[in-house]
């Protein structure tokens, strides 16, 4: 007896023989039960506004010069050439002030006890 698998994508169900399976994807591959082939659920989504809630705290009690950085490298996608030239500082300044962003981001999290991971 064949094994069958559903496989979901957006348009429609393609039912796949375990032999196209494992050639798709390598002998013995564990199609089913893949959190990345699963929709997110209720607390995947609520545990990421969360993260998101708490990132934005830690950028609002950062340095403004260190404030400034990273919304502009992380925000805006701005190089640290574009960085420097648009605050008047050296780009070793500008990469400076975004280690220190990073690691008192960290620092922070970690005095108030906040989990940035799923």
């Amino acid at each position: 007896m064949k094994k069958e698998v559903l496989v979901e994508t957006s348009a429609r169900h393609i039912h796949l023989s375990r032999e196209a399976v494992d050639v798709l994807f390598g002998e013995g591959y564990q199609l089913t039960n893949k959190k990345e082939l699963s929709q997110e659920t209720i607390e995947d989504t609520i545990i990421t506004d969360q993260i998101h809630q708490d990132v934005k705290h830690l950028v609002t009690v950062l340095p403004e010069s260190q404030k400034e950085v990273l919304l502009m490298r992380y925000y805006r996608n701005m190089s640290f050439k574009e960085i420097a030239d648009a605050t008047g500082v050296s780009i070793n300044t500008a990469l400076g002030r975004m280690r220190y962003a990073i690691l008192n981001m960290r620092r922070i999290a970690q005095e108030k006890d906040i989990v940035l991971t799923l």
